[in-house]
């Protein structure tokens, strides 16, 4: 997760960066994001039209 915030403290952007483990335990950057759709798909689930939007490539902003 990478975020970025503006000198007054206020939460500007941020992005998840999906990752996963290969062997013998490292994690690395995962080309498919699939980390990324199951973040989008579980906080739908757990939110519904609240959810905190989440862009196929990991992007996330702050809502209104």
């Amino acid at each position: 997760m990478h975020l970025t915030f503006g000198v007054d403290g206020r939460w500007l952007d941020g992005r998840f960066h999906a990752t996963h483990q290969v062997p013998p335990g490292y994690a690395e950057l995962d080309p498919a994001a699939r980390a990324v759709a199951m973040v989008r798909r579980l906080s739908g689930e757990d939110f519904g039209p609240t959810a905190m939007p989440v862009a196929p490539d990991g992007r996330i902003r702050p809502t209104g």
